[in-house]
């Protein structure tokens, strides 16, 4: 009886044992499907906003949903984070703090296995553990980059179509129709992002009809034709080997009153590439709060290559710039970043930057021209980095100021022009008239700027973190 009773006790003990393990058990079940669902319900959210982003015509509408995106993604207590104008935020963590809290789930011990998960869950849990991480983080960054490009450049159509399929890649279900209906939405946005057009069309008519964000491809050839953007563009001609340098084979001729290419309306991003703009007043004409990017563009045979003013922004890498009168006019806060790119034989002074204006060059050369390299007046900015100014009739790099004779040709000088701004750099060639390949009345002027011509270390361009 005694031994019965015993038994009865032990069998009743291990019972009442195993109930807090059981129990403790479910809880960690029940912590990992409320973080799952929490993920999902985060994940779903920032899909749809990454659609509306894609698919609104308005610029404010785009940065408010794209920061929601980053939002929900980061989280709050990341640097991205921006809760302001409304902004979609997640009630508590953002979904990459969920995924450290999920792992911490389970692994809750160290050393022991993984939290075990119902069977029906197994699936998603390794679908988290094994792509889903990468992706968000993938997305957060496409996120963060989208938002720059729709604040200060343009539209940022390329990294939001990123970040909407890092997100579809997070979520994984082909079969859902979250996924499906979004996709279609974005055929219907984007019918073709890509046009083809040979010589004996027209460019303009291509980019009327072309959605935001498209690239037209242009066969070798030559256009003569005036274009104008007025949206979100590529223009990009096929570009031959010659002697290991890209060669545009597209070229674009203009008429002698007007510009070639006109950038013009709110925020708009064009680029060139691989084109040669020939044969106007002027190959590039840009201005307000629109940006120009140029990547193996010749500009020749115009007056100016590139006028820019009233805020716009351009980018020339590796550029070429010959028998024209003025390779760049930057006035009235117009900003410009040229790398990599040559300006030779020009009539005029071969690059101006006036009335807050600013000019950024580096690694590139400035040679052979009838009057300057580069000339300065009022409150413009020049950052000048490993360049070579060459064999210029007139001065390297001239800033208008009582300390310089007048040997520009630009307004004689006046007062009101006189340089007030800022130049800084390092590691130039800028040889004076004594020199291999001298400007013939000097290297700079006045001469507190000769520090363009030594080494490092490089001083920052304004505006620039160290």
């Amino acid at each position: 009886m005694k031994r019965c009773t015993a038994a009865l006790l032990l069998v009743a003990m291990t019972i009442l044992g195993a109930v807090p393990a059981m129990a403790q058990e479910e809880e960690a079940t029940e912590d990992l499907a409320a973080l799952a669902a929490e993920m999902a319900d985060l994940l779903d959210q920032a899909l749809y906003l990454a659609v509306a982003a894609l698919t609104t015509s308005d610029r404010t509408d785009q940065a408010l949903y794209t920061q929601g995106i980053i939002n929900l993604l980061n989280g709050p207590r990341s640097p991205d984070f921006d809760a302001s104008e409304g902004a979609a935020v997640p009630s508590g963590e953002g979904l990459r703090d969920l995924m450290l809290d999920f792992r911490v789930a389970r692994t809750a011990d160290a050393g022991t296995d993984p939290a075990p998960v119902p069977a029906s869950y197994a699936v998603q849990v390794f679908q988290v553990e094994v792509h889903t991480e990468t992706y968000l983080y993938m997305a957060a960054d496409a996120a963060v980059a989208a938002l720059e490009r729709v604040i200060s450049l343009g539209r940022g159509l390329h990294e939001l179509r990123q970040a909407y399929a890092y997100l579809l890649a997070a979520r994984g279900k082909t079969s859902d129709e979250l996924l499906l209906g979004g996709i279609q939405t974005l055929v219907k946005a984007f019918p073709t992002l890509d046009i083809w057009v040979g010589p004996d069309e027209s460019i303009q008519a291509a980019i009327d009809r072309a959605p935001t964000g498209s690239t037209i491809h242009l066969e070798p050839g030559v256009y003569r034709e005036r274009i104008i953007i007025d949206k979100d563009i590529t223009l990009a001609g096929a570009g031959a080997s010659d002697e290991g340098v890209p060669m545009p084979t597209a070229g674009i001729v203009g008429v002698a009153w007007d510009a070639v290419v006109v950038v013009e309306g709110d925020g708009v991003e064009a680029r060139l590439e691989n084109l040669t703009l020939h044969g106007g007043a002027a190959g590039l004409l840009i201005s307000g709060e629109n940006a120009a990017i140029l990547d193996y563009v010749w500009i020749g045979m115009v007056q100016t290559g590139i006028s820019a003013s009233e805020g716009a922004t351009v980018t020339c890498n590796v550029c070429v710039f010959q028998d024209i009168e003025t390779a760049l006019t930057l006035h009235y806060n117009a900003t410009a970043l040229v790398t990599s790119s040559a300006i030779r034989d020009c009539s005029h002074t071969a690059v101006s930057v006036l009335f807050g204006a600013g000019l950024t060059m580096i690694d590139s050369r400035i040679e052979s021209g009838e009057s300057s390299g580069i000339y300065l007046q009022d409150d413009a900015t020049l950052h000048l980095e490993r360049c070579k100014i060459l064999g210029n009739k007139e001065y390297g790099v001239y800033a208008h100021s009582p300390e310089c004779e007048d040997y520009t040709s630009l307004p004689s000088r006046n007062e009101e022009y006189d340089f007030r701004g800022t130049i800084t750099g390092a590691s130039n060639t800028i040889p004076g008239p004594d020199e291999e390949y001298g400007n013939l009345e000097g290297d700079v002027c006045p001469a507190e700027y000769l520090f363009l011509k030594e080494d490092g270390p490089t001083t920052l361009p304004p505006g620039s973190e160290e």
